[in-house]
């Protein structure tokens, strides 16, 4: 499918209706118009296929999982959605939490805001339990990754007598932190249990960090640089290939560029920034000055150009999940407000499923009958 023939669909089609009376001849004459219907209908959307568009409301979205539950935050509380858009509170009010990424069997990670400062945690969005990755004895934690394993990939924080707090980039595995690096982060863990993210920050301002890798045993495996001086890597999926962004200075005037990295090689995808990457290799960010963007074998698309008319501005994706769902952040003109929003590819990879289905059974009725 390419990618950059996508468009809004809105409504809905249909290319029969059912009838008939008369048993074996009215099915086998159903089927034949369903396999003349799904052919024509996947021709067409092979050649301009489209996403629809649900609102989720104030909020940011930042991730979804394959089962179309959506987390993030909104009113300063971590929240899940669904898929129509309906959403409920995982954080308590009046405390700031937000949850930041989701695996495939409901447990969301993220953190909240506790007395003490801020604190990795895991929700069960199935049960509603809520565990505490924090053993209390420190400045702070972060949970900033989950792979289906249950592995959460994330940050603590120690003060250090300057003032400043220091970074240590852990992946907790069954609650059990193990220190990847003392002054960094990670971002992102696959289901192998290789995480990214960065290090070299000692916590003083202006410091160089390097994209860092860590394999399942924690052995570190530096990235190449590109570019100006800092660079993160925030998401890595099973094939070990790694996208993030470099960052200018503050003081630079320069744009951010997105990067990716795989094999052992740096690629600059253009002006923007990578957030995440699924299996399939579909990469999903933003363009700077353009907003949300997805690239797809080779090509960057600018998201927005399939909202047009919606009233939508999509100004950030930051998820994108092995359907090749995606969330982020936009504007919402009729609404008046930036809002959240989760964009589902039309038609969805079931409907093809179904279709394929239909034509191999015609084709199999048909060799029987000649038969």
């Amino acid at each position: 499918m390419n990618a950059t023939n996508r468009r809004v669909v809105t409504g809905e089609g249909r290319c029969f209706s059912w009838g008939g009376r008369h048993g074996r001849a009215i099915a086998l004459a159903r089927l034949a118009a369903l396999a003349v219907c799904s052919a024509s209908a996947i021709a067409a959307q092979a050649a301009a296929p489209g996403y629809r568009i649900v609102s989720l409301g104030t909020g940011t979205a930042n991730d979804v999982n394959d089962a179309g539950l959506v987390v993030g935050v909104a009113g300063g509380v971590a929240t899940l959605w669904d898929s129509n858009g309906v959403k409920s509170s995982l954080g308590a009010p009046g405390t700031y939490s937000e949850a930041v990424e989701i695996n495939a069997s409901g447990l969301a990670v993220g953190w909240y805001s506790g007395s003490g400062g801020p604190q990795a945690i895991v929700w069960n969005t199935q049960t509603g339990q809520a565990t505490l990755l924090d053993d209390g004895r420190l400045d702070g934690s972060y949970g900033l990754g989950i792979n289906n394993a249950g592995q959460v990939a994330g940050n603590t924080l120690r003060q250090v007598a300057t003032g400043r707090y220091r970074s240590r980039a852990v992946v907790w595995t069954s609650g059990v932190p193990t220190i990847l690096a003392y002054d960094g982060r990670a971002f992102g863990i696959n289901d192998l249990g290789q995480a990214v993210g960065f290090s070299g920050d000692d916590g003083t301002y202006g410091t160089v960090v390097q994209p860092t890798m860590w394999s399942s045993t924690g052995t570190a495996i530096g990235l190449t640089p590109f570019g100006y001086e800092s660079n993160l890597a925030l998401a890595i999926n099973d094939a070990g290939v790694a996208v993030g962004v470099t960052s200018p200075p503050l003081d630079a005037g320069q744009e951010t560029r997105a990067l990716v990295w795989q094999g052992g090689t740096v690629t600059d995808l253009g002006s923007g920034a990578a957030n995440d990457i699924n299996d399939a290799g579909q990469i999903v960010g933003t363009l700077n000055g353009l907003g949300a963007a997805l690239w797809e074998s080779g090509t960057v698309i600018n998201l927005n150009q399939f909202v047009s008319g919606t009233g939508w501005t999509l100004q950030s994706a930051t998820g994108i999940n092995e359907e090749g769902w995606i969330v982020g952040s936009g504007y919402n003109q009729a609404l008046g407000g930036y809002q959240a929003y989760l964009l589902i590819p039309v038609p969805e990879p079931d409907v093809y499923a179904l279709v394929l289905s239909g034509a191999i059974v015609l084709s199999a009725m048909r060799r029987r009958r000649s038969s």
